[in-house]
């Protein structure tokens, strides 16, 4: 023990040095095997209290890291034993901190070995314990105490175990008779000492969760011991409150907290089941008379939180209609649940004089807490979702109530307390706004009270002003005339201006927040807004530079995105001024990357609004997305942000400036490296190629191919289809001369050439790389034949072997293709592989290839037929999907995407004339001419096939 008490003694040294020694050699202790038992035994020793402490500490941090693994070298089978012995023992010791901290231990220990590896956990705790004892003397009261707290721990650590919990139905089954028996001894002795109540309120929470688990499949005898335990805390609950008022013990606070939680939660579990307990509903008079004896203060002790939910569920759920046929008894009446929205919005909504207060010294922070619907915490929030929830299932009572109070309360004079009053009725309108606004009328409000109001001064009317710009926004969301529309930017507008004597910053920053609301909608009218916007705009931007609270910052912003991306370009007179104002906004927010999110969203829109206008910001813009996408700044939260702002840029510039090329390494290596975001970086690399197809590629192709090969391995569907779209539109978009020979170099074709001989992807995947194949074939044959050439040298596999390999794939992956564009793409590049000669193609023409090109032509004929009947012009090209998908409307990438598309080589040929002059070229430069080849690839084929072939390309030429 020597060694132990020394090495403690200097782990708690003020020397430095000495510390750090010991520290590093304790470290190295706790790996040696037992440590951590000699540790548990010094803790219990005689031996100084405060290395004690140190001691139960160190094993309490330790500990449970080794005991979950059962093969530890650091604890051996005997030391376990030691320490699962020991553990009981702490419930004599002297301090009751260490005791404490061991009951910490056991309760981790328990929900490992219980049941398996200590069956008899729960007997050896209780063997310990003589409650008849513990009445009489203060050692075994103590010992009781502190057994009932670790009870308390172990029943709370097993139950949170959600799957499989073996562990549960054992414990329930030994403890819970005994824990009630206990509390109802601990009860009847409450006003003996401290103890008696620790060990009520430690019981009462055993008992709580044990009847908590499972309760929704709970059996009939463990329902019926809930409610009886339920039954048995309702009529306790009158007791404890009397003793708790006529007493200055605190702790009895965390005993009705006890009772209020587990009626919380039995109730929030299974509504229906608390319901039909018997005498249940006696409960909700009681509850109701803490609000009513209580005022109201914004840190309320824990049991008037839980009132207030107890009370919000059995207010929406105990209606007459909806009444329990176990317990008929559980209704609440409609002037009941009246009576108790009336109190709440009168005593818990106004605002107190603590709020004006934090108001005057913090307006920025009150406006910030104000909206937080913090209701586990803040009774006001709280109260609000009360009156909320009432009112949806009491539409009727409950809504004519609110509204007979808006109606009184806007004929009150303005008096200090008068506005207090109003401001609460007008917060609880506006909570529910989407639900009264039939019975208010809402436009008449509007014109009778609201503007009347708004229009009034005095220092004392920001109060009622700041909550008539709140109650704007959530009406705002409703079917309103457009006259009601341009009366509330009329109003939100008043309330932004600084020259207003009632417009201070609290009034000034919740208009500004309120706009993006009321913009945000459905109904929203860029005429309607267009007159107010020049006013609007300065004032937002003035606001967004003088807000020094970053949370506010960023909802101010919020509204400045909104009206740019509803307004669109009539934003543009205010770029500038908004673009000076990002470096330091960004500055500014170090480290808080939500608002630096919400810059780059804002960026976006504004580049949107700019159009081609948009190079102008390309100052700002770039540094910000390589910013977004740093591994050592922004990328893990606002990468994505980034990407949005980079792609907003590249669609609307008008053309390929340097700054945006620098930053196209940085989107191949994301694509290359980056899972999580190649699906998203994979248009900004399309966007890239529609801008200047003949630069990037003649650059960038072998790092764009080798990005590509990288990731087809772990390639998920959605990325594939990209990389698809990726190649088929270098083919399209850029000159061969561009990409040819990066496709080789990098290994790409090659890859995908394996991929597909190989065939063990999916077939409607490999067929993609086949009309990707096709497509290189229409723009270059020659050049697709020299690829397939040095491919099979690569891999040793003869020139004509691996050709015939790949039109085996050809012929496979035929029947994958459905769309007539698709079939169009495959046979025109087998049509071209046919023009090229190629001896070991033109051999597979009088079987597959021809089989394929009478299909295909059959379709076409059958397409023409069913035109004709239809009276429909026969079309004879086949655009390029891509055409229906150019993107949005206003950019200038969806022109660039029209050109592209519509130059597409197979939109510029006839499939039938197309085959025809394909044959026709294999005929002419066949080395016999065109009767040795007819002699040699057609008269020895399935005539049936021939003659289709013959007749269809007459039919359809």
């Amino acid at each position: 023990m020597s060694e132990v008490e020394n090495l403690l003694q200097n782990a708690v040294s003020q020397n430095i040095l000495q510390l750090q020694q010991a520290t590093d050699e304790l470290d190295r202790k706790l790996r040696q095997t037992d440590f951590l038992d000699l540790l548990h035994a010094y803790a219990i020793s005689d031996a100084d209290s405060s290395l004690r402490l140190s001691a139960i500490i160190v094993v309490k941090n330790n500990l449970i890291g080794f005991w979950r693994n059962i093969k530890s070298l650091q604890l051996s089978d005997n030391a376990r034993f030691n320490i699962r012995k020991r553990s009981i023992e702490f419930f004599d010791v002297n301090d009751d901190k260490i005791s404490s901290l061991n009951s910490i231990i056991l309760s981790k220990i328990a929900r490992i070995d219980y049941p398996r590896y200590w069956s008899t956990l729960i007997e050896d705790i209780l063997a310990r314990l003589d409650v008849d004892l513990a009445l009489q003397d203060a050692t075994h009261l103590t010992r009781l105490r502190r057994a009932t707290y670790t009870l308390h721990l172990i029943v709370k650590e097993i139950s949170a175990i959600r799957i499989a919990n073996k562990a549960f139905p054992g414990l329930y089954a030994t403890l819970f008779n005994y824990m009630l028996n206990l509390y109802q001894l601990a009860f009847t002795n409450l006003n003996r000492n401290l103890d008696w109540i620790h060990i009520a309120i430690y019981s009462h929470k055993t008992l709580s969760r044990l009847c908590l688990h499972n309760f929704n499949r709970s059996s009939d005898e463990e329902l019926a011991n809930s409610a009886s335990f339920t039954q048995l805390t309702i009529s306790h609950l009158p007791h404890v409150l009397e003793y708790k008022s006529n007493s200055d013990i605190t702790i009895l606070f965390k005993l009705v907290n006890s009772f209020t939680k587990h009626l919380k939660l039995l109730q929030s579990t299974n509504q229906r089941k608390f319901s039909s307990i018997p005498n249940v509903e006696l409960i909700i008079p009681l509850l109701f008379s803490q609000i009513t004896s209580s005022p109201y203060t914004p840190s309320p002790p824990k049991y008037i939180i839980h009132i207030l939910l107890i009370l919000k569920l059995t207010l929406a759920d105990w209606t007459p209609n909806n009444v329990n046929k176990d317990n008929p008894n559980a209704v609440i009446s409609d002037e009941y649940a009246v009576q108790i929205v009336h109190f709440l919005i009168a005593n818990y909504i106004p605002l107190t004089s603590q709020d004006l207060e934090r108001w005057d010294s913090a307006p920025e922070d009150w406006v910030y807490e104000d909206d937080l619907d913090q209701w586990e915490i803040d009774p006001r929030p709280c109260a609000e979702n009360l009156i909320v929830g009432t009112l949806i299932k009491r539409r009727e009572a409950v809504g004519a109530h609110i509204c007979t109070m808006l109606q009184e309360a806007s004929s009150l004079e303005a008096t200090s307390t008068n506005l207090i009053m109003k401001e609460s009725v007008y917060r609880i309108v506006g909570k529910c706004a989407e639900y009264l606004y039939d019975q208010i009328g809402f436009e008449e409000w509007l014109d009778k009270s609201l503007i009347p109001e708004v229009q009034i001064s005095g220092s004392d009317q920001r109060i009622l002003r700041r909550r008539i710009a709140v109650v704007l926004g959530r009406f705002s969301g409703e079917s309103l005339s457009p006259e009601a529309f341009t009366k509330i930017y009329t109003i939100l507008l008043h309330c932004l201006r600084p020259t207003e004597v009632a417009n201070d910053v609290a009034v000034q920053v919740t208009a500004a927040i309120t706009l993006s609301g009321v913009v945000d909608t459905w109904e929203f009218n860029p005429t309607l807004f267009e007159p107010f916007l020049n006013d609007i705009m300065p004032e937002l931007i003035r606001i967004l530079s003088a807000c020094e609270m970053v949370e506010v910052k960023l909802r101010v912003l919020k509204s400045v995105t909104c009206i740019i991306d509803q307004v669109g370009d009539k934003a543009i007179h205010y770029g500038p001024r908004l673009l000076e104002l990002v470096p330091g906004l960004w500055d500014d927010s170090e480290g808080d990357w939500h608002f630096r999110g919400g810059i780059l969203s804002m960026l976006s829109r504004l580049v949107a609004a700019l159009q081609e206008g948009s190079n102008r910001a390309l100052g700002i813009v770039v540094p910000l997305i390589k910013s977004a996408l740093d591994p050592s700044q922004g990328k893990p939260f606002i990468d994505v942000d980034g990407i949005e702002l980079w792609q907003t840029t590249l669609k609307h510039t008008p053309g390929l400036d340097e700054s945006l090329v620098s930053l196209l390494p940085l989107a191949l290596e994301t694509f290359k490296n980056d899972l999580d975001l190649a699906n998203d970086v994979a248009p900004v690399i399309e966007s890239y190629i529609y801008l200047s197809p003949e630069l990037v590629l003649s650059q960038f192709s072998p790092a764009l191919f080798s990005a590509i090969n990288e990731t087809l391995d772990y390639a998920q569907d959605r990325l594939r289809d990209q990389i698809i779209d990726i190649l088929n539109l270098v083919t399209i978009a850029g000159s061969p001369s561009s990409w040819a020979n990066a496709l080789n170099d990098t290994g790409l074709f090659r890859d995908l050439f394996v991929k597909l001989i190989e065939n063990k992807e999916s077939p409607v995947y490999l067929s993609k790389f086949i009309l990707f194949f096709s497509r290189i074939c229409i723009v270059d044959t020659e050049m697709f034949v020299q690829l397939v050439r040095m491919s099979a040298a690569s891999l040793n596999v003869p020139e004509e072997v691996a050709l015939g390999y790949l039109l085996d794939r050809w012929w496979d992956k035929w029947d994958n293709l459905v769309d007539n564009y698709e079939r169009k793409l495959s046979a025109s590049g087998l049509a071209r592989l046919v023009a090229s000669g190629h001896q070991t193609v033109l051999e597979r023409l009088p079987g597959e290839i021809s089989n394929v090109f009478v299909d295909v032509l059959a379709e076409i004929k059958e397409r023409r037929m069913e035109s004709e009947e239809g009276g429909n012009p026969v079309v004879n090209i086949t655009p390029n999907p891509m055409l229906n998908e150019v993107g949005d409307e206003g950019t200038a990438e969806k022109t660039r995407k029209l050109a592209i598309y519509s130059n597409d080589p197979l939109s510029s040929f006839t499939l039938p004339q197309f085959i025809s002059h394909s044959l026709a070229h294999a005929q002419q430069t066949f080395s016999g001419g065109p009767d040795a080849f007819n002699e040699r690839y057609f008269m020895q084929a399935d005539q049936a096939v021939t003659t289709q072939l013959v007749k269809y390309m007459n039919e359809t030429l």
